[in-house]
């Protein structure tokens, strides 16, 4: 996947919050920006899924987790 465009990740934060009043008290930072995929293409393709309602969870693997470093996630967190 592409580099996540911060600046653009700044804009759309800035203008959501301004457009939606219940994020009003959230902070001016961005909450982190992903995509689901390995590539735009598939991106696009789970994003229309979750869209349409048939894609209604995820799920990662173990290995991309521990090859990363990342602490996984725990039930209720």
């Amino acid at each position: 996947m592409p580099e996540v465009d911060a600046a653009a990740v700044r804009t759309f934060w800035a203008r959501t919050r301004l457009a939606v009043p219940e994020l009003a008290g959230w902070p001016d930072d961005p909450p982190a920006a992903w995509a689901f995929g390995a590539t735009p293409a598939h991106a696009d393709e789970l994003l229309g899924l979750v869209l349409s309602g048939v894609k209604t969870g995820t799920a990662s693997s173990l290995w991309d987790y521990e090859h990363a470093g990342d602490p996984t996630p725990r039930w209720g967190s």
